[in-house]
């Protein structure tokens, strides 16, 4: 039922009897340079708007999510939300104007660079080594059972791979899941003993997220994302351990397990790459989203953390490209266990 308040110059209130009637605010938004504006309220699904106006009712609490257009990055919000933190919330206590500055992916830079490598895992293969320090301390079997698992001949896959629960010395574990095509237990050990012991010798940080490894047969690339490491062993045999860049390429493939969600897309690693206006591969250059974070952090672990096992050439270089980028890797404290 609706009662009809009294007219008050020409105007009535329309509301439910015995209550207040509900109060809404606006919220203006729009953005500076190229990209949109998400929100969410409670479980409602991401809309995307980029200028224009959304009300809501009082006390509602709004997110705010910057999206940047590809070759863009987020730098701030402005208005009544003065914040680098992306997304961001407000509580919806008044109309609101609120906007988000984006910046362009290398506005300063030269576009005839070339970077000083083809990608980085071949640079060096001192960086770490197979007498270094593993972490490793324990390999069990626990059978086989269903996985869900990504072979990079057949894409995704349900197998019931040879299951090894790796233990390391600062309590994380990992499910290593060995493909059936391996045949017996002890082979399918073999692989993942290895394995294990070469994972062991990453650091602390980049084994965080990762929960499995899956290890397969074929002439493949490693991978990494998933919360997981993917193996494939002939590729593995040719051209990583043949030249001595296992773990180098194992810390490339953890690096994004473990650091592209919390970092590649954040305002002060975009800002870096700005900055820093150059890239340490082309690799990176060519993938500046995907790639950049793998791509410079295996050159920062090597002249922050094994600087005696590189050249001063190769330090100076890497110190010149990526100046801004070795310092946001500085800002953030990682776990560099066993290296340190």
């Amino acid at each position: 039922m609706k009662c009809l308040l009294p007219t008050i110059i020409g105007l009535c209130i329309l509301t439910s009897c015995g209550t207040e009637p509900t109060v809404v605010y606006t919220l203006n938004t729009s953005v500076n340079g190229e990209g949109q504006i998400g929100y969410s309220v409670g479980d409602m699904e991401k809309i995307t708007i980029s200028s224009g106006q959304e009300q809501f009712d009082k006390g509602e609490s709004i997110t705010l999510t910057a999206l940047p257009d590809s070759g863009w990055f987020f730098i701030n919000w402005g208005g009544q939300v003065t914040s680098q933190t992306n997304p961001t919330s407000i509580i919806m206590d008044g109309n609101k104007s609120i906007y988000s500055n984006y910046n362009r992916i290398g506005a300063f830079c030269n576009e005839n660079y070339n970077p000083p490598f083809s990608g980085t895992i071949y640079v060096d293969s001192d960086i770490i080594t197979e007498e270094d320090h593993s972490t490793f301390i324990s390999l069990s079997y626990t059978g086989r059972a269903d996985r869900l698992m990504y072979d990079r001949r057949y894409g995704w896959v349900t197998l019931k791979p040879f299951l090894f629960p790796a233990k390391f010395d600062d309590s994380l574990s990992i499910e290593i899941q060995v493909n059936p095509e391996f045949e017996t237990v002890e082979n399918a050990q073999n692989y993942a003993l290895k394995y294990a012991k070469a994972i062991g010798r990453l650091t602390t940080q980049l084994r965080k997220d990762v929960k499995t490894t899956w290890i397969h047969r074929g002439n493949e690339p490693f991978g990494g994302g998933n919360n997981n490491l993917l193996i494939h062993t002939d590729w593995s045999e040719t051209y990583y351990e043949g030249q001595g860049i296992l773990e180098e390429t194992l810390v490339h493939e953890a690096a994004h397990t473990s650091l592209d969600s919390y970092h590649a897309n954040s305002s002060g690693w975009l800002a870096a790459q700005t900055k820093d206006c150059e890239f340490i591969s082309t690799y990176a250059q060519d993938n500046p989203y995907r790639e950049d974070i793998a791509e410079s952090y295996l050159l920062y672990l090597a002249i922050r953390f094994r600087p005696e096992r590189i050249s001063e050439e190769l330090k100076r270089t890497i110190e010149k490209a990526i100046p801004n980028r070795i310092e946001y890797f500085d800002e953030q404290n990682f776990d560099m266990y066993p290296i340190r």
